[in-house]
């Protein structure tokens, strides 16, 4: 398989891969950033139109009104291709995450791998990897199972996995732009929470399971890190 046919199959799924494929962009930081790109488009997609609901009552006056009309199909595909309008043009709302933050928490949900791996980092070996993107850890006393590069929303930073009495947490570090996280996030997804923490030029997530209280992600990230109130 080449590099265009990669990149075809990727735009058809760029969820669901076949072993060839997932070699490849493991392989290849140009295809990793390439599905990451995609799948930060999904997600803002997703979020939009699922974030907001159409004015009241709205959506059941288009169906009924189909349903009593000739063409009953044709009046179905009609109303629901109406409702599909309104809830875009209504779909930009004042506090929906922002794409950044969804692609973070949704970076651990894609990779159960690095959740699973226990390989005892040391935290000079974790602080060195840091380091090079700008970013201070401090000495904890946490033990870090996992630290790797990761490719999300077309951007490489950092992911630790450390152990907590309270479950496995994941600590993601990644470039950001001026403004691109106007503020903290706190998300739900699937068995996951996060706390998102924008920085001067970098976000901290700290994703932990979905019962781990927000505030106790937040106060372990700056135990971890040393970060802006």
């Amino acid at each position: 398989m080449n590099e265009i046919d990669a990149r075809r199959q990727l735009l058809a799924d760029p969820r669901h891969l076949d072993p060839e494929l997932d070699a490849l962009v493991r392989a290849d930081p140009k295809l990793a950033a390439f599905r990451a790109s995609l799948l930060s488009c999904d997600n803002a997609i997703a979020e939009t139109l699922s974030a907001v609901t159409p004015p009241k009552g709205l959506a059941d006056r288009i169906i009924l009104r189909s349903r009593y009309r000739h063409g009953a199909r044709w009046g179905l595909a009609l109303a629901a291709s109406v409702v599909l309008a309104v809830v875009i043009t209504f779909g930009v709302v004042p506090g929906r995450p922002e794409t950044v933050a969804v692609a973070m928490i949704d970076h651990v949900i894609e990779s159960p791998e690095e959740l699973a791996d226990d390989g005892r980092v040391s935290t000079g070996d974790a602080r060195a990897s840091l380091q090079r993107i700008g970013v201070s850890l401090r000495d904890s006393g946490y033990v870090i199972r996992h630290i790797g590069e990761c490719v999300i929303a077309g951007r490489t930073g950092r992911h630790l996995v450390v152990n907590t009495t309270e479950g496995l947490v994941t600590l993601l570090v990644l470039p950001v732009s001026p403004g691109e996280l106007a503020r903290p996030r706190t998300l739900n997804k699937g068995n996951f929470v996060a706390v998102v923490l924008p920085q001067s030029n970098v976000a901290v997530a700290a994703v932990g399971p979905g019962a781990m209280a927000p505030p106790r992600l937040e106060a372990l990230a700056r135990q971890m890190f040393t970060l802006a109130s």
